[in-house]
């Protein structure tokens, strides 16, 4: 009987390792940042925030490109509203 829970626990234990989340990305092991983000502050100078958003979003709200937003803590969209964030957008 001892035996037959330990080996169950090594299963449970190998089956967990295995379907544990990768390190790079969800699917596969590339960076999905890579394609999504572009975040190099030792390169690109992205400018002064001149915008600040905190607390939550209760209503619909458009991030803008030509805006640079800073989030102020924690941020959070609800009472059903809509975050819409343009391409190219700097938060």
């Amino acid at each position: 009987m001892k035996k037959i829970t330990q080996i169950l626990a090594l299963m449970l234990l190998f089956t967990c390792s295995v379907q544990a989340q990768q390190e790079k990305g969800i699917f596969g092991s590339l960076n999905w940042l890579n394609n999504w983000t572009e975040f190099k502050p030792t390169r690109l100078d992205y400018g002064e925030a001149n915008q600040i958003l905190a607390g939550n979003i209760s209503t619909d709200t458009k991030l803008l490109k030509r805006n640079i937003y800073l989030l102020q803590g924690p941020v959070y969209v609800n009472n059903n509203a809509v975050l819409t964030i343009e391409p190219g957008t700097v938060i």
